[in-house]
């Protein structure tokens, strides 16, 4: 239940980052969102792109990139999220472990 609180007050926290354009909002939101990205079962995993997109967004508002800026720091987040979480287990689903070091990536 602890998980799914933070993971809601993520989500408000994002929201909020997004209309002040504040990128320490915005980082503490990847940081709220990280403990359920942690312990997430096998259907869950499309949660572990949360923290990554966050992470690529929060370093988008304090760059002040442009649109084509924020989409090659989306892009980013959404390949290291993929490459450090699913892609893991769709490769062999007995490397669980490396997953906290692909997320940290």
């Amino acid at each position: 239940m602890v998980f799914w609180s933070l993971l809601f007050a993520s989500l408000i926290a994002t929201i909020m980052a997004l209309i002040r354009r504040s990128w320490p909002v915005m980082a503490t939101a990847a940081v709220l969102s990280l403990p359920f990205a942690l312990v997430a079962h096998i259907p869950y995993l499309v949660s572990w792109l949360l923290p990554c997109l966050q992470v690529a967004a929060a370093v988008a508002l304090r760059w002040r990139v442009g649109v084509a800026g924020w989409l090659a720091l989306l892009g980013a987040g959404l390949v290291v999220g993929l490459v450090g979480g699913p892609g893991t287990i769709l490769l062999d689903r007995y490397l669980g472990w490396i997953l906290f070091a692909g997320l940290l990536t």
